[in-house]
């Protein structure tokens, strides 16, 4: 794909801003070691509270079907269509829509977006078996290059946003088990718009600079960890876990029992998070009985 063209990566100056940014971003790694061993409980609650991201073996890049598949979970809970690539030129509106449909920059045709995701997953397989590039360089270029093909009608930068978070984990950047991307790039869309539109210039002939996105990329990866600080700061020692709520509830409630009681049981609980804690559950401390809205579960 562009980014990953003969000679991009390697004509881009690096301002030293960015090379301290990668070391700090490396440095928070350790942070979160600590947090581990003094807030272990807050940090399965936080993880408990993410939506479940379908996972890559260890070490393997992104293919265009666990994109796909990444993209039928994103919209699992709605009747957009899912795992398909964008079958016209139009592309959405709206947070996903907002890298393309407010700049001068087109997405390719709908015709070309399956080979292209095919060679930008195949070019940055290649790049990382080489292992001659900045493994975060590498990660932000194939970020860059998926919004820029915006491979389906609806969802692109979620799930842009969610493969990132999947790959920054086997590199060692578990931030994202508790905080997404995606959740910091809402916290600064202008940056992101801006950072975009200056990175994407001459993308079309692979002649761009990538340095505006990799700052913001950066940047975006700092946020997490920082608000990562800020929600563990939130949770004080000691305090009864929105996970544990769903579980008192499941072991209180008549049996058998529906998803539907335990909403009603857990107001302050979200269904993603009590779906998680059954998920958890099921097979040990409950079971299924039946499928479909009617469905219904009993403790074993």
């Amino acid at each position: 794909m562009k980014s990953f063209a003969p000679g991009v990566l390697e004509r881009q100056k690096i301002p030293m801003a960015i090379v301290r940014a990668v070391g700090h971003v490396g440095e928070l790694k350790g942070r979160l070691a600590l947090h581990r061993h003094t807030r272990g409980d807050a940090l399965l609650a936080l993880a408990a509270e993410r939506p479940t991201i379908r996972p890559l073996p260890p070490h393997a890049a992104p293919t265009p079907d666990y994109i796909l598949q990444v993209h039928a979970d994103v919209c699992a809970d709605t009747t957009r269509p899912a795992g398909r690539w964008r079958p016209s030129d139009g592309v959405e509106d709206g947070l996903d829509g907002m890298l393309a449909s407010r700049q001068q920059f087109r997405p390719p045709a709908a015709a070309d977006v399956e080979e292209l995701i095919t060679t930008l997953c195949a070019t940055y397989r290649a790049r990382v078996a080489a292992d001659d590039a900045e493994p975060l360089f590498a990660l932000g270029a194939f970020t860059l290059d998926f919004l820029c093909v915006c491979p389906f009608a609806e969802g692109s930068a979620r799930v842009g946003w969610r493969v990132a978070d999947v790959v920054l984990r086997d590199l060692g950047y578990d931030v994202t088990r508790y905080v997404g991307l995606g959740s910091a790039v809402e916290d600064t869309l202008p940056a992101c718009q801006a950072a975009f539109e200056a990175s994407t210039k001459g993308w079309h002939a692979a002649w761009h600079d990538l340095t505006p996105w990799w700052a913001y990329f950066l940047a975006t990866l700092t946020h997490t960890h920082e608000e990562l600080d800020a929600r563990l700061a939130a949770i004080p020692h000691g305090r009864v876990l929105k996970s544990d709520t769903v579980r008192k509830a499941i072991e209180e409630l008549p049996s058998p029992f529906s998803i539907s009681d335990l909403e009603r049981a857990c107001p302050e609980v979200s269904r993603p998070l009590i779906r998680r804690v059954m998920s958890e559950m099921k097979g040990t401390r409950i079971r299924l009985l039946g499928r479909g809205p009617r469905a219904r579960w009993e403790r074993i």
